[in-house]
């Protein structure tokens, strides 16, 4: 049992048949298989821009309820650690002290960096940090004021519970994604993913890209090896969600950009 008293609405949207397993005293997960979505996000009423992301990394698509969902999706796209990612992986329930009903939590993402997992909350940074209002008046700053302090607490006790059960969890904003990628090198290389390419070139560029010092060549080379592609640059960069090559997410795509084959793909 998490021992700290606190209230919360617990979450509406509505779950599929639920088959409970035991993590730890006191909390329960459950989950499908294959890390299906465990609630119905998709038609829901939801305030947030709601969908499904087509990751060509898991041939299946991603459900998010939020733009900012949608963007952290579109980082573990194209993430060349982030062997596979998951929305709506599952859900918790735990009792906390004082409260009559258990609490339900449902993670945003679950991320597979190959064996290790991380399940991930996604929240704008300015909805659980916001200002202090300057003013006594100022009752919608107040209202968000409080709301942010209360998603704390409850985060805070969502922490704590997956800790008791040995799974780890992290809280991410737009500022831990700006760390991990530029937004318009993340378009870009997501505009072109799932760019078929003909097994010659395929070949080509793998043994191209093997042969280099550091298994690493530039944009324009590595475009050079494409002699079928209508759009060579594209075409490289639909390698990236399969996890054929890497190049550096925080810089703009050019003629230049570092293109390096994968451990995976040598």
């Amino acid at each position: 049992m998490v021992s700290q008293n606190n209230s919360w609405e617990n979450e509406q949207v509505e779950t599929l048949a639920e088959n409970w397993e035991q993590l730890a005293p006191g909390i329960q997960r459950f989950r499908l298989p294959g890390n299906e979505p465990v609630r119905r996000i998709i038609t829901g009423r939801r305030a947030g821009k709601v969908g499904a992301f087509w990751s060509w990394k898991n041939r299946a698509h991603v459900a998010h309820e939020s733009s900012g969902e949608e963007h952290c999706a579109r980082v573990l796209e194209v993430h060349p650690d982030v062997t596979a990612y998951f929305g709506q992986p599952e859900q918790i329930r735990f009792q906390v002290e004082g409260e009559r009903r258990p609490v339900r939590y449902t993670p945003d993402f679950l991320i597979r960096f190959g064996s290790r997992e991380l399940r991930v909350e996604y929240k704008f940074y300015d909805d659980i940090r916001p200002p202090r209002p300057d003013s006594d008046h100022d009752e919608a700053g107040w209202y968000r004021f409080a709301k942010a302090e209360k998603t704390r607490r409850r985060l805070a006790l969502v922490a704590m519970a997956y800790r008791d059960c040995g799974i780890d969890w992290q809280l991410f904003t737009e500022r831990d994604l700006d760390a991990l990628a530029s937004r318009a090198t993340v378009d870009e290389i997501v505009a072109n993913a799932g760019r078929p390419l003909e097994p010659a070139d395929l070949a080509r560029l793998v043994s191209f890209l093997a042969a280099a010092p550091g298994h690493t060549a530039s944009m324009a080379d590595c475009c050079m090896q494409l002699e079928a592609s209508e759009f060579p640059r594209g075409d490289v960069l639909a390698r990236m969600p399969e996890r054929l090559v890497s190049i550096d997410l925080h810089e703009t795509i050019g003629d230049d950009t570092p293109v390096t084959l994968l451990e995976a793909a040598r």
